[in-house]
């Protein structure tokens, strides 16, 4: 096939660990790859030059005020390879931005930067700090790693704290669960495994990780109320009702293949730390209602799933857009029913219904 467009051409010019990815092609997969190209390297207009290897690279950025932000045509190769000294200027980035969110927003959500203010975005509980504690703990930033222990247990994950005029008022369960859920479960799991240094045994702080988790996922389940058990992502926990954001013509609610599957993780994984199988069983009913959905395309579901009704006649497709879905399908909580399942990529995405069986937690991302 032949590939006309300069940033295909550079894509195929790239040091690929094996064959390009054009190399014996179907000529329909080598027009997608193609396209990708396109998109990828959609700066094709800057300037090239070809290295001693003979590889096409983007031009050395000549004329900025800050030469370390040159964008995607600077030449980075001649920074340190030093892998310490590369690790300590993330620490260093990380710290900053930690910095300026606990001098001027902590314990509220968001730094706005430009005013050094905040808002609250989520709730109201902290979400900078908690979305970043298991950070910290593995970077081993003892300082921070206590600070944000110290606040976790004042957090009341009953009600919504975010009442100023700029804050949401509403929660969304996917951003409550990855960032909130998410965080308090690794750094459970960091701070009783390898990094328990940073928190001895017998710190009830590491204990009220885990039972916070469970006070915030007691507070999310009315979201799996439905008929289907598909949850509805927006709503209100005060009085725990759904928000119309989701619903269509004919009343039913919907949700989408990332605020489906990515629930598995976590909440499968908080039944295995508290021994309470409900968090694992409502996550994966509404997982499994995806499962049985009819193909709009070989080995593609639609974007978007009635959760009203178990009506699959209301799937469709949601735009050009890629989701990440994150499914947990370990052998303690899969199901004979699962244990063969229609995998959403394939290799080539082959035109028959292709088959995957899964045995590990795994990351797919879905282009739909």
């Amino acid at each position: 096939m032949e590939v006309k467009s300069t940033a295909a051409k550079v894509i195929l010019s790239l040091p690929f660990r094996h064959n390009p990815p054009f190399s014996n092609m179907a000529p329909w997969k080598a027009s997608i790859w193609a396209s990708l190209a396109i998109l990828h390297v959609s700066a094709s207009f800057l300037p090239d030059f070809q290295g001693d290897d003979g590889h096409v690279r983007r031009q050395a950025c000549s004329s900025v005020h800050y030469d370390k932000q040159c964008g995607v045509n600077y030449d980075y190769t001649g920074f340190t390879q030093d892998q310490n000294e590369r690790a300590d200027a993330v620490v260093e980035m990380f710290r900053h931005a930690w910095t300026g969110y606990f001098d001027y927003a902590f314990p509220n959500d968001d730094l706005l930067p430009k005013n050094n203010s905040y808002r609250n975005s989520r709730n109201g509980w902290g979400l900078t700090a908690i979305d970043g504690l298991d950070t910290a703990i593995i970077m081993e930033q003892q300082d921070i790693v206590d600070v944000v222990l110290d606040f976790i247990p004042t957090v009341d994950f009953t009600k919504n704290n975010a009442k100023g005029p700029q804050d949401a008022q509403t929660t969304s369960l996917f951003e409550t669960n990855i960032r909130y859920l998410g965080g308090l479960l690794s750094s459970y799991d960091l701070l009783k495994g390898p990094f328990k240094h940073l928190a001895p045994d017998g710190d009830k702080r590491v204990d009220a990780l885990l039972s916070q988790a469970v006070s915030l996922a007691d507070t999310l389940k009315f979201c799996f109320d439905t008929p289907s058990g598909i949850p509805v992502n927006l709503v209100w926990i005060d009085n725990q009702t759904f928000t119309n954001s989701s619903v269509m013509l004919n009343g039913d609610y919907t949700a989408g293949l990332a605020e489906i599957g990515t629930l598995v993780l976590e909440w499968q994984h908080l039944s295995d730390l508290s021994g309470d199988p409900s968090y694992g069983e409502l996550a994966q009913r509404a997982e499994s209602y995806w499962f049985q959905a009819p193909e709009v395309w070989p080995g593609l579901t639609g974007g978007t799933l009635a959760s009203a009704q178990v009506n699959y006649s209301t799937i469709m497709v949601a735009g050009h857009r890629e989701t990440t879905v994150r499914m947990n399908i370990s052998s303690r909580c899969m199901s004979t029913t699962r244990r063969d399942i229609p995998t959403i990529v394939n290799a080539g995405l082959q035109p028959q219904t292709p088959r995957l069986n899964i045995s590990s937690a795994v990351r797919i991302r879905v282009p739909i």
